[in-house]
């Protein structure tokens, strides 16, 4: 029995060292390869030990359906909704790891090879040392995603570009090249979603077919193309708020995104719609481990998420000069070996990190204009501050003391600034006007009012001087403006809101942005004609009606303050966030005394919303950061 017992143990342990056995025979496949391809190699073979790919039943089910839905003509709205829907009914699911040394096999490792060497040393490319070419050209993998033959796919759908540089007969740079490249992909139809709703590389086939997607999706399908041809093609980004891509020049880099060519200055027209004046602490993926991230030394510490990618590289000198800053703790976390500087973009994010020596924090190149908030990390729901928040300015480094013994009376109107592509919705109203009429074709109407000046983010009120009756009453937006409303109420002399049947326009861009959605009592909801000019949209009543009082308000952010809603106002104090009370709004404005001056200050509305932004108060006026 004992006998049979042993066996039985030793055909498990066979068939275990079985299942788990390396699929790459590295002496062979060093035998198939040249003098460059074998430095290659070992470079790969060094660092594929830990790589792997992310599976399970609920990703395998979204491939197949991005597969299915890419032969039909669906919309970029229906399949962004179908996307949503298929996550939050699969939110969570078990991974299963599996890891390259145990699925990919000497044929498709040589050919990876082969294929990224086919352009080794190109014009284009020719200035790159090993070094660069290994980390951003060489590796068959990005993040976690299915293992694909993919070179060969991109050289086969974009090798036309580099034909028709070559007909030309001029000097063919990386600069030039990758330019022609995203001009050609600038012209697919992709929409980014705002929210990080899966965490999953997705494969390069399913890539080349999705119309909505994440921005790590997007700037991962340019990393496939630009390094199918030799291109130098990396991932940077400020931690997990947003990622593009910098191809690396021979003395610089240049930053583009999958909508955009390097003459669309990616990265300042997302600065212009985010509101802030500078980047934060920016990062770079590499295929090979950074022994100085923090992730290779914190030990057992918990830290936060995104640094637990060894896999980062600060690359934020490559775009802006910075300051060098050292922070004294004035609060202290046992075991604590670390500190951070976070900022605050509607939550937290941890964006730098320092070792704790003798109580003080040194932080290497940081920008100026961004308020950052130094902090200990406990877990993912709890963190300490150590130290008041600062901004560097040019006038130097000012902390956000609050005085306590200095302080103000705040009259607050919004709880996030008004971006400034979102002022374009005002103008799409502003040259609108009213009309009133008794006859159903609108021949005997009456101009009630025009929208002469800019109209407010907010409920905007009108007073008629004369009120009249009117069985018909109808808005007509401006040219170029697609009838972007977002609510019209109309109010009789009892200053009673009156409703009727709604009438107007008929085609709209999409099902939910359709003419009901002005009278639906919620301001998100918007209209969006198709047809841009002096569309209208109104009500026809029962019976000829009185009208004293117009109130409408754009298209809109839902951020500025409305009666009736809760709200609190906090201050950031060096331990953490004080509360300066709960109100609930009596008017489109809150007033709250006796504040602390000198501080950052946050407004949340607890009834609804998400969006929120730090400000300061000068001179009776928020001043967002």
């Amino acid at each position: 029995m004992k006998i049979i017992k042993n066996q039985f143990w030793l055909i498990l342990l066979l068939v275990f060292i079985s299942c788990n056995k390396s699929k790459i025979q590295k002496e062979e496949i060093l035998k198939n390869l040249d003098s460059n391809e074998r430095i290659g190699a070992e470079f790969l073979f060094r660092e594929m030990e830990d790589k792997y790919t992310s599976d399970c039943k609920n990703l395998r089910n979204f491939y197949e359906i991005i597969d299915s839905v890419s032969l039909t003509d669906i919309s970029y709205y229906d399949e962004k909704n179908l996307i949503r829907k298929f996550f939050d009914e699969n939110s969570s699911t078990y991974t299963k790891k599996i890891y390259d040394i145990n699925q990919i096999d000497n044929e498709y490792f040589i050919n990876n090879i082969k294929q990224a060497y086919k352009y080794y040393s190109k014009p284009w490319n020719s200035y790159l040392s090993d070094s660069l070419f290994f980390e951003y050209v060489l590796p068959y993998r990005i993040g976690d995603e299915y293992i694909e033959d993919w070179r060969p796919f991109f050289q086969k759908k974009y090798g036309y570009i580099l034909d028709s540089l070559e007909k030309t007969g001029q000097t063919i740079t990386v600069e030039l090249f990758a330019n022609e490249i995203l001009k050609v992909l600038k012209q697919r139809e992709i929409h980014t979603l705002n929210t990080n709703i899966y965490t999953k590389s997705l494969r390069p086939s399913t890539l080349d077919k999705i119309k909505v997607g994440q921005c790590t999706d997007f700037t991962n399908y340019v990393i496939y193309v630009m390094r199918s041809f030799g291109i130098p093609c990396a991932k940077d980004g400020i931690t997990e708020w947003h990622c593009w891509n910098s191809i690396l020049l021979k003395d610089t880099i240049r930053d583009c995104y999958i909508e955009t060519t390097f003459e669309d200055e990616h990265l300042k027209n997302w600065l212009y719609y985010v509101g802030w004046k500078n980047l934060p602490k920016i990062y770079r993926e590499t295929f090979s481990k950074n022994p100085n991230s923090l992730a290779e030394n914190c030990g057992s510490e918990n830290i936060p998420s995104y640094f637990k990618n060894a896999n980062l590289v600060d690359v934020s000198k490559e775009y802006y000069n910075g300051f060098d800053i050292e922070i004294e703790s004035k609060n202290s976390v046992p075991n604590k070996n670390f500190g951070y500087l976070k900022v605050w973009n509607n939550k937290f994010q941890f964006v730098d990190w320092a070792k704790i020596e003798n109580n003080k924090c040194k932080f290497y190149n940081i920008s100026d204009s961004v308020v950052y908030f130094p902090s200990y990390y406990v877990n993912s729901s709890s963190n300490v501050p150590f130290a008041y928040p600062f901004v560097i300015t040019s006038e130097g480094r000012k902390d956000f003391v609050p005085r306590k013994d200095s302080t103000q009376q705040l009259v607050l109107y919004r709880k996030y600034f008004i971006k400034r592509a979102h002022n374009v919705f005002l103008i799409r109203m502003q040259n609108g006007y009213f009309l009133g009429a008794n006859n159903e074709d609108f021949s005997d109407s009456t101009m009630i009012y025009e929208i002469k000046d800019l109209p407010n983010m907010k409920w905007n009120e009108v007073e008629l001087k004369e009120p009249k009756k009117f069985k018909y009453i109808k808005y007509v937006s401006p040219i170029w403006s697609w009838l972007n409303v977002g609510e019209i109420e109309f109010y009789n002399s009892n200053n009673e809101k009156v409703t009727g049947k709604i009438i107007g326009c008929e085609d709209f861009s999409a099902d939910d942005l359709k003419k009901e959605n002005a009278f639906d009592g919620d301001v998100l909801t918007y209209v969006d004609a198709i047809n841009p000019h002096y569309q209208w949209l109104g009500v026809e009543f029962t019976e000829p009606t009185e009208i004293s009082k117009i109130r409408f308000i754009p298209r809109n952010d839902d951020n500025f303050v409305q009666e009736g809603q809760e709200y609190e106002l906090v201050y950031a104090d060096v331990d953490g966030w004080k509360s300066m009370g709960k109100q609930i709004a009596q008017a489109d404005s809150l007033i709250y005394d006796n504040v602390p001056s000198n501080a950052i200050y946050l407004l949340k509305n607890l009834t609804k919303g998400h969006e929120e932004r730090i400000f300061e108060y000068k001179k009776s006026k928020q001043i967002f950061w």
